[in-house]
């Protein structure tokens, strides 16, 4: 009985030193970093990494945005600034959402600025689609519409609507 017994705990103490040896090299820092962004990696889908490269989907989104804002003019409402303004205006805004953590305040002066649906359209236009990033992870191609709605809370959005709207602008952003 005492053999028995003795093997059974050098089987055990065998035992727990493989486990401990095997978890040891499992829970490397390097390995767990690695294996981290490879399923962060195949979470966001080789569908999105392909569509990051994709032009298309800026083309149409730009054909439509001309033909607003041409029916935007036809109502009545022009730009009030020039296209590089936009430009800058659209910078800031990606600036706001690629930073960590994201600076609502920039966006809602951004969104100040506009003046009428001409304004919030060029703003569209000159964001385009812009490469969204997740701690230093591309996640895609993001128009202004997606990257408001995918970074601002229920609340913030809320606020949004209400700078547009108490500026006459009938446009939906959010």
């Amino acid at each position: 009985m005492k053999k028995s017994i003795k093997k059974l705990k050098e089987t055990a103490s065998d035992f727990k030193s493989k486990a401990e040896k095997n978890v040891t090299e499992w829970a490397n820092p390097t390995k767990l970093l690695a294996g981290g962004v490879g399923l962060l990696a195949a979470g966001f889908g080789l569908k999105n990494l392909l569509s990051l490269f994709s032009k298309s989907h800026t083309v149409i989104i730009s054909k439509n945005l001309d033909s607003a804002i041409n029916q935007a003019k036809q109502g009545g409402s022009y730009p009030t600034y020039p296209n590089a303004q936009y430009d800058i205006l659209a910078d800031n805004i990606e600036e706001a959402t690629n930073t960590s953590g994201t600076d609502e305040q920039a966006i809602f002066d951004v969104m100040n600025a506009m003046n009428n649906n001409a304004d919030l359209l060029k703003l569209q236009k000159a964001y385009g689609q812009r490469l969204n990033w997740w701690f230093g992870i591309p996640t895609g191609k993001y128009t202004l519409s997606q990257v408001l709605d995918s970074e601002l809370s229920n609340g913030e959005k809320e606020t949004l609507r209400k700078i547009i709207e108490a500026k006459g602008i009938t446009i939906k952003i959010v």
